[in-house]
């Protein structure tokens, strides 16, 4: 592999712990600082994950919908980075999927659930897609072993 190859594959690399961390670190700390509508606690077997990023609700909804949209774009970057370090067709088809998951995970943040019929549509495609290229990319994974 070439100095270039290499250097997208760290930066994909990069990109998707970044994504990971930033949602993690965004969600954690909204959750701390929530105050439902009767001021009671997050708890996420009371409560939607996505009423952190509620603007009526949260305090800090603007940090958890920014964490989002960053995290989104992250694990796009992630997924295309990944289909292009693979061979074969079944990585194309993950990475396909799983940028179109990551954009739909980032207008999670752009549309929060103040605005319900986007809210749905974003978090649906983010959920429902993130979770079969993931699978695609493992399916790849057992069939094309990588030694990295």
């Amino acid at each position: 592999m070439n100095g270039r190859w290499r250097g997208l594959d760290r930066l994909a690399a990069c990109a998707g712990m970044a994504g990971a961390i930033v949602i993690g670190v965004g969600s954690l700390v909204t959750a701390v600082a929530y105050g439902g509508a009767d001021g009671e606690p997050y708890s996420p077997l009371n409560h939607f994950v996505s009423e952190l990023g509620e603007l009526a609700q949260s305090e800090l909804a603007g940090l958890f919908n920014l964490s989002l949209i960053a995290g989104g774009v992250c694990f796009a970057v992630f997924m295309s980075g990944l289909a292009a370090s693979r061979p074969g067709l079944l990585r194309l088809l993950a990475g396909g999927v799983g940028v179109v998951a990551g954009l739909g995970g980032s207008f999670v943040g752009v549309f929060p659930m103040d605005y319900p019929a986007q809210h749905i549509l974003a978090a649906s495609t983010f959920f429902n897609l993130g979770w079969i290229a993931v699978g695609l990319a493992s399916v790849d994974f057992v069939v094309r072993p990588d030694s990295r």
